[in-house]
């Protein structure tokens, strides 16, 4: 249930796929991949506290926070996946607020707007939709998106935080067909069926100037794919390994992204210009849960339990490069509630 992803086995593009009525006939760009250097390669790592500060507790979920005052991320919402599925959002004070009622919150990167996305959809309407409030004045609106049997889902913020992506999903949830981008400012909804229908953990992001990127899979190679607002394939990297399901794949400088690697053991760290690779994490379980960006050396990883007994208890831990652990961030129930970790807004 945690939002952001984990490190997941892909199906890659097999079965059905579409192409979008106004997808080109000579096909997308397609990047070739660079020569790979295998191995550790040692970056300069940006200073992580190494105890918390705080130890704060979240009853209500089963979560323990560790912090400190110069942490770059924290935990900046959350939906409790049991009664009664309150939504709540952090504040700067740093206490939670109740924004929503089973509704999954996403905080915007600037802290002002919340989308609460419906876990149940089609009450009283066979039209999805997303509900936005704003924290600091309070002003709400509601954007529909897409119309029953089809669902939106797994919202991503734009880092100008003018846009909000979903990905779009068939009735089942099995397969996603295209994205809905909505725009803050206007309030409206753009609905695109993209160039291909692929499997549902394959979801769309943005990158840091705002391009819409989505994971890549055959079945035995995976990558990403750039797409345009047509819904076509414009660019693509398919050695890189399969990205996160965290809402930013993205270095906070955007200089780098992250995947499983080729190998889908290790975690790889990339050149977000050239696909070239910048460095292996080793030492991450393939249990484990890849949540994104700490800061620019390090990551975040959600580790579960060891044993069947413990199986609901975990870890959201910082990682360095070398796969080490810098500190604990947190010790989570991950089927307590939807999580999102974001960078805290100074």
């Amino acid at each position: 249930m945690l939002t952001g992803g984990t490190v997941y086995t892909l199906t890659g593009r097999e079965g059905p796929v579409a192409a979008a009525p106004s997808a080109s006939p000579s096909g997308p760009v397609i990047t070739s991949a660079p020569p790979i250097t295998p191995g550790f390669t040692q970056a300069p790592f940006a200073s992580v506290a190494p105890t918390p500060a705080t130890n704060t507790k979240l009853p209500d979920i089963g979560v323990m926070l560790h912090e400190h005052p110069d942490d770059a991320v924290h935990l900046a919402a959350y939906l409790q996946a049991k009664a009664p599925f309150n939504a709540f959002v952090r504040e700067p004070s740093g206490k939670f607020k109740a924004v929503g009622l089973g509704e999954e919150p996403s905080l915007s990167p600037d802290g002002r707007w919340v989308a609460l996305n419906p876990w149940l959809k089609f009450q009283g309407s066979d039209m999805d939709q997303v509900n936005f409030t704003n924290l600091a004045t309070g002003e709400k609106f509601t954007v529909t998106t897409v119309k029953k049997p089809q669902q939106t889902w797994f919202p991503v913020w734009s880092r100008d935080s003018r846009r909000l992506l979903l990905s779009v999903t068939d009735e089942k949830r099995e397969r996603i067909t295209g994205f809905a981008l909505i725009d803050v400012t206007t309030k409206k909804a753009t609905v695109v069926e993209a160039e291909y229908h692929d499997d549902i953990r394959l979801t769309y992001a943005f990158t840091p100037d705002g391009t819409i990127v989505r994971g890549y899979g055959n079945g035995k190679s995976y990558g990403m794919e750039f797409y345009n607002l047509s819904g076509q394939v414009v660019r693509s990297m398919h050695w890189v390994g399969r990205p996160p399901r965290a809402p930013d794949w993205y270095s906070p400088s955007g200089k780098q992204f992250l995947t499983v690697c080729p190998n889908g053991e290790d975690l790889c760290v990339w050149n977000a210009d050239t696909g070239v690779r910048r460095a292996t994490v080793p030492k991450i379980s393939s249990e484990a849960g890849l949540l994104g960006w700490f800061d620019e050396n390090h990551l975040l990883i959600h580790q579960p339990g060891k044993g069947k007994k413990d199986r609901r208890e975990g870890e959201v831990r910082i990682v360095d490069f070398t796969g080490d652990v810098a500190r604990v961030l947190a010790d989570v129930d991950p089927l307590s509630a939807s999580l999102q970790w974001a960078p805290v807004v100074r």
